[in-house]
C-alpha cells in the first residue's frame, strides 16, 4: 500500500536522525538537551 510506504519512509528517516543525535551527543546529557537536538535535527530532515 502507498500509505505503508509513506510511513516506512518517515520511520526510517526518524530512526536515522535519532541514531545520528545519539552518535554525536552520546550519553550523559540531560534529557531536555537530547530532546532539543532531536527536534532540531528532525526539522532539518523535513520531519515536523
Amino acid at each position: 500500500m502507498v500509505t505503508d510506504l509513506k510511513y516506512m519512509e518517515i520511520k526510517e528517516k526518524s530512526r536515522g536522525v535519532s541514531f545520528e543525535v545519539e552518535k554525536v551527543f552520546g550519553n550523559g546529557f540531560q534529557e531536555v538537551i537530547d530532546q532539543r537536538a532531536l527536534a532540531w535535527d528532525m526539522k532539518q530532515a523535513g520531519l515536523e
